[in-house]
């Protein structure tokens, strides 16, 4: 049986238990002298995991360099032709898809204000002569401002429009936007920040994945489909190309790394291993990654001239990939074969006239057909499996706990009820003195959580201090460097400053700056700063979990004392230790918490703030004024003093981008501390402390209301007793069945982690 398909109808039944102890407890709330606050925290349990069974989801994210097929594997797994394939490289989002009830996408739009906000930054020293360079009120929706846009752009010389050999980024964002704008209106007049395309219009995403002039206002999309891939608790992700020459695309695809479960590398059997495969794969290393990657060689059937020629491409990439990851999972497979193999009665003629040439090439697709399967095979079982057991183990704890708690508190009701008032207020006593054992050991518990958390605040902050260090840590000296190391070149802007002066060479420069410290930025920077998050999340959860941990022996002790205590007095607790170690999932914790970092789209756009703030705090007036001084001097060549006052802006450009990254660094250190990682923290102490109080809530049950209502006469013993025996045995069964889907979970885990990889 599929082990997904397997965890997917354990998740259902989960979903069932906890609908069913949810309505049991109503069931005893509509008894006035039963209501027990000890109700309202399970309840909200209850509640809390049917919610975190329905949103809980694995990641798995595809990436690779442009052209080598992400997007067609993505429709293989699909089984649909959803995804554009051959997307442009101006698009600035993840596409992410899961199951849902209809299919559906939702284009998720940047706002105005981050639109605008990133043409100024584009315009900052434009270079054109009919553009002020002063317009810091810039708007898109103003016509006028467009306008003014438009005829600058015009007036640019071609070679203004290129950035060492390339489309310059700004030019291209201010094309885009302004070529957008018009499509864009048409298709949101109501300036919605989504877009939603249903049903017959899905295929309208496209038009933001895949056409620049609308991809630019998109920041992500998201997709619904109806197919059973991953059973409903998958997303999978199409990330943009790794070898996008915008900083910022990879950026964003490090944000969904840091969060994703699985990766799946993409590489074209057409063009192997390439430099920007290498340096792509150093970043996953560094982030600290590379383990949960599966490697997967897109074989295009009609490359090679046999299977001995497609074995040694793969032999070649395997041996290549051993320098990075000497333990890589690689699989090699035609995903256009297997995506076209589903409809083949339904295919373009072209495609139906490729794909009956295929099929004459059996050794070809009997050998990429095994590895599909193979690849299907690791895909859903060794990994997903996994991560499902955790999912579903932390639920089933917490619901076990209840249960017990439900049956405890039934038998002790239903004892009470079967005996005379001057028992009942002998048992209602000594079991008083043994809840006071049990608070003593709830206040012990919340006072060593606080203790560690002073201690996790402490250690952490001074991690994060040394980390941000301006003088030793290993982000603030290399940015520094590379600030201080961007030196021009005379020859380089010579041309620039002789044919249309300083203003335009000052721009060159100032573009060459942003795009060299952006992909330093993204390349060196994001990645360890992404690593050392996850390091402090891991260390933050261990602590808790190790202080936790010896307590959890004592909860599991007192209650087996109490259980013991209670027994002569005719009172049956069936206490069944749930283990001494609380699993915990930082996904679920920091969800429940609504905790978001994107540390390295963070990290960019303090930069991309540095350098607009640098250059319009220096001012262009202030070189300008430099260089008709220089420029006064007679035993100068004027080329020679124009270079020098460029020079000379360079440097002042310099020293406040180096002293507006100390200042964003230091601010981004203390909201990472404060808004996220102290905020952790308290989230999973909260998390760990009610999860042993679940197990303490059932037996720190006040009995003073229903021994008053025995006294005083206002309960019907008989109808209450017979209510109380029906949730008990429900309740006995549910519990019963919690324990068999616990070893049915680590049976299906067992089995797939023998899977041959």
């Amino acid at each position: 049986m599929d082990p997904v398909k397997e965890f997917s109808e354990l998740r259902e039944e989960l979903e069932k238990i906890s609908e069913d102890l949810l309505g049991h407890l109503r069931r005893l709330q509509e008894v006035s002298v039963l209501q027990d606050p000890t109700f309202k925290a399970w309840q909200k349990t209850c509640h809390r995991v049917q919610q975190e069974l329905k949103s809980e989801m694995v990641r798995v994210a595809v990436v690779g360099p442009i052209k080598s097929g992400k997007s067609t594997l993505v429709n293989a797994l699909l089984k649909d032709d959803l995804m554009k394939r051959g997307a442009g490289v101006v698009t600035s989002f993840v596409t992410r898809i899961r199951q849902g009830k209809a299919l559906k996408a939702n284009i998720h739009l940047k706002s105005w204000e981050e639109i605008n906000r990133e043409i100024r930054q584009a315009l900052v020293l434009f270079p054109s002569s009919s553009w002020s360079g002063k317009r810091e009120d810039f708007d898109l929706r103003n016509e006028e401002h467009r306008q003014q846009l438009e005829k600058a752009l015009r007036d640019l010389p071609i070679e203004k429009q290129l950035l060492q050999d390339t489309l310059n980024p700004s030019m291209v964002i201010l094309s885009s936007y302004l070529k957008g704008y018009g499509p864009l209106r048409a298709l949101n007049p109501s300036d919605s920040l989504i877009l939603t395309f249903e049903r017959e219009e899905i295929h309208q995403h496209r038009q933001f994945a895949g056409d620049d002039i609308l991809a630019v206002f998109a920041k992500d999309i998201a997709l619904e489909i109806e197919t059973n891939f991953g059973r409903g608790n998958v997303e999978i992700a199409d990330c943009q190309g790794s070898d996008s020459p915008n900083p910022l695309h990879l950026a964003m695809i490090q944000d969904y790394l840091s969060v994703a479960h699985l990766l799946i590398y993409v590489i074209s059997s057409r063009t192997g291993l390439r430099q920007a495969d290498f340096r792509f794969l150093s970043m996953i290393k560094k982030m600290g990654i590379l383990d949960n990657v599966l490697f997967v060689v897109n074989c295009d059937l009609s490359e090679h001239e046999s299977l001995q020629d497609m074995h040694s491409v793969i032999h070649r990439i395997k041996e290549e990939l051993a320098l990075i990851q000497p333990q890589a999972q690689v699989f090699a497979f035609s995903s256009l074969f297997l995506l076209l193999g589903y409809n083949p009665n339904r295919l373009p003629e072209k495609d139906r006239w490729r794909f009956e040439q295929w099929l004459k090439e059996e050794d070809l697709v009997a050998f990429s057909s095994g590895e599909t399967d193979r690849f299907h095979a690791v895909l859903n079982d060794k990994h997903t499996s996994e991560r499902f057991s955790l999912l579903l183990k932390n639920q089933v704890d917490r619901l076990r706990a209840i249960t017990q708690g439900l049956s405890y508190w039934v038998n002790v009701h239903q004892d009470v009820l079967s005996e005379d008032e001057d028992k009942i207020s002998g048992i209602s006593e000594r079991i008083q003195s043994q809840q006071n054992r049990i608070n003593e050991i709830s206040a012990m518990i919340e006072r060593t959580l606080d203790g560690e958390m002073y201690q996790i605040r402490q250690k952490v902050g001074r991690l994060l201090d040394v980390f941000f260090d301006s003088r030793s840590g290993p982000v603030l000296p290399p940015i520094v460097d590379c600030i201080r190391g961007f030196h021009i070149r005379y020859d380089h802007y010579a041309k620039t400053l002789d044919s249309v002066g300083l203003h335009q060479a000052l721009f060159d420069v100032y573009q060459d700056f942003r795009q060299s410290l952006d992909v330093f930025m993204a390349e060196a920077i994001n990645p360890v700063v992404i690593k050392f998050i996850r390091e402090r999340e891991a260390q933050i959860l261990d602590s808790l979990q190790s202080v936790v941990s010896p307590h959890a022996a004592m909860v599991n002790e007192a209650l087996k004392e109490f259980q013991s205590a209670v027994k002569p007095l005719g009172v049956a607790a069936n206490y069944e230790s749930q283990g001494t170690r609380q699993t915990m999932d930082l996904d679920e914790v920091k969800r429940v918490a609504r905790l978001e970092i994107h540390p390295a789209t963070a990290m960019l756009s303090h930069s991309s703030n540095v350098r607009t703030e640098a250059v319009l705090r220096f001012g262009l007036n202030s070189t300008v004024s430099l260089a008709k001084r220089l420029i006064k001097k007679t035993f100068q060549s004027r080329g020679e003093n124009a270079f020098q006052a460029l020079e000379h802006a360079v440097k002042r450009m310099k020293r406040e981008a180096e002293r507006s990254m100390m200042f964003h660094l230091k601010s981004y250190r203390e909201n990472l501390k404060f808004q996220y990682l102290f905020k952790l923290a308290d989230s999973l102490s909260i998390r760990l402390y009610d999860c042993m109080m679940d197990q303490f809530r059932a037996y720190q049950t006040d009995l003073g209301r229903i021994t008053k209502a025995i006294r005083e006469k206002e309960l019907d013993r008989e109808k209450t007793i017979e209510l109380l025996g029906k949730v008990q045995n429900e309740t006995q069964a549910l519990g019963h069945r919690l324990i068999e889907m616990n070893m049915g979970i680590d049976k299906i885990k067992d089995e797939t982690s023998d899977t041959p990889g």
